[in-house]
């Protein structure tokens, strides 16, 4: 067996992921050693969420929105935070734009209250919300984390 050396390894790595190359135990280490930065001091993301509510109509708590053209009403809430420390995927585009697995969007809004534009059918009842931006103090820190932890998760980006 040919042994390459770890950042030459930790570099086919990110472009093959977990599954295609053998791991003994060096490798496995290097990649536990990169990580753990990561699991002790964890990356502090703030977000800005957006609010939408539909005014009551009477007695109708579901309107179709293609019928009638209501627009709704919009409220921002600043200033929020969550601290992410492992598997879940965040990407740092160009111009630090920061994008987000569908996993961490669940945890930060629950999926039955999360905004869907494309949807035709809206419940009057409930406040449904959206992420409006993201954004992190330590631009740097996010874009290390999101090489070692890109890897290991590959769900849909939101």
């Amino acid at each position: 067996m040919i042994f390459i050396p770890n950042e030459l390894f930790f570099i086919v790595y990110q472009f093959v992921g977990p599954k295609a190359l053998y791991l003994n135990k060096e490798y496995y280490k290097f990649l536990e050693d990169k990580k753990n930065p990561y699991l002790e001091k964890p990356i502090r993301l703030h977000y800005t969420l957006v609010q939408w509510h539909h005014n009551n109509n009477g007695n109708r708590h579901i309107i179709n929105t293609t019928r009638r053209k209501r627009r709704p009403t919009m409220k921002m809430i600043p200033r929020l935070h969550i601290d992410i420390s492992g598997n879940y995927g965040v990407h740092v585009g160009k111009n630090n734009e920061i994008t987000i697995d569908q996993k961490l969007a669940d945890i930060i809004i629950p999926p039955q209250y999360q905004y869907n534009r494309a949807s035709i059918y809206v419940n009057t009842t409930t406040v449904l919300s959206e992420i409006h931006s993201l954004y992190s103090k330590n631009i740097n820190y996010l874009k290390e984390y999101s090489k070692i932890w890109n890897i290991f998760t590959s769900s849909q980006q939101c």
